[in-house]
């Protein structure tokens, strides 16, 4: 009692100064500022992901897949978007000449005896172990070029035969039938027809499955064909040469027709190269 009131006979004295005690910061206050902090982080974050999406969203082709190729064809119908492919492609192979080598002419899987046009109703291929496997032609599905040069019989009508020639010509099939796979999407299967040799009437046939090409339509064209422009028919073409030979050698063939008692023409394939 006694120290309780000289406690308060010093605190009335003038002049007489305050004990120091402690100030209590409310709990509020405490957690409002580290809040604040937190939020204000957080902020942060969110502004510079914005800058760094903004950054790459404006970079050229973010966002979207690269192109398979420079050129495509309108969608149509099937007649109208082989003949596309066709047109595109045949002017790019040259003779040594300057001149086109040969015509692509896009058509129904056909053939001709005579006079009268035959439908293929299937192909037979076979293989070098005596196994024949028998594929159903659909003219919704499969699609037929013919690479027809000036000559007799879709030959090729001037410059000399040779290797290099027929590379570019088995490169020129391939080229039609990738644009046919990738543009064309019912077609499941794709038959091209080279230009005899010169004075002959027989013919190779480059057949094609679509499972066949699923590597090179499953990256850009120019992975597969990296020359924007083809060579010339005596300009051997090093590049692509090993690529094109993987690609078309496997799937040439001679070609004989057999003639079905339903209607129609069964297309026996026989390999040109032996495996």
């Amino acid at each position: 009692m006694h120290e309780e009131h000289s406690l308060a006979a010093e605190l009335a004295k003038p002049g007489g100064s305050s004990p120091s005690l402690p100030v209590a910061v409310p709990p509020r206050d405490y957690f409002a500022t580290r809040f604040l902090i937190v939020y204000a982080a957080l902020g942060a974050i969110l502004v510079a992901s914005l800058v760094v999406l903004i950054g790459f969203g404006l970079r050229p082709g973010f966002g979207k897949s690269a192109a398979w190729s420079s050129w495509k064809p309108r969608r149509g119908s099937l007649e109208v978007m082989t003949k596309e492919i066709a047109d595109h492609v045949a002017p790019k192979y040259r003779l040594a000449s300057g001149a086109q080598i040969a015509a692509v002419v896009p058509s129904a899987p056909t053939v001709t005896a005579g006079t009268e046009s035959i439908a293929i109703a299937a192909v037979a291929v076979r293989s070098p172990h005596g196994v024949t496997d028998v594929h159903i032609v659909s003219p919704t599905t499969t699609a037929m070029y013919t690479l027809c040069g000036l000559g007799y019989h879709c030959s090729i009508a001037t410059g000399t035969p040779s290797l290099t020639r027929g590379q570019l010509v088995h490169r020129e099939g391939l080229e039609t039938a990738l644009y046919s796979f990738k543009y064309v999407r019912q077609l499941q299967s794709v038959l091209v027809f080279m230009p005899p040799a010169r004075g002959a009437t027989a013919t190779t046939v480059l057949y094609y499955r679509k499972e066949d090409l699923a590597r090179p339509l499953s990256r850009p064209l120019a992975k597969t064909l990296p020359l924007a422009v083809p060579p010339r028919s005596d300009d051997p073409d090093r590049l692509e040469a090993n690529t094109i030979a993987a690609l078309t050698y496997p799937h040439l063939y001679t070609s004989q027709l057999t003639q079905l008692q339903p209607g129609g023409a069964l297309l026996v394939l026989t390999p040109v190269v032996i495996t």
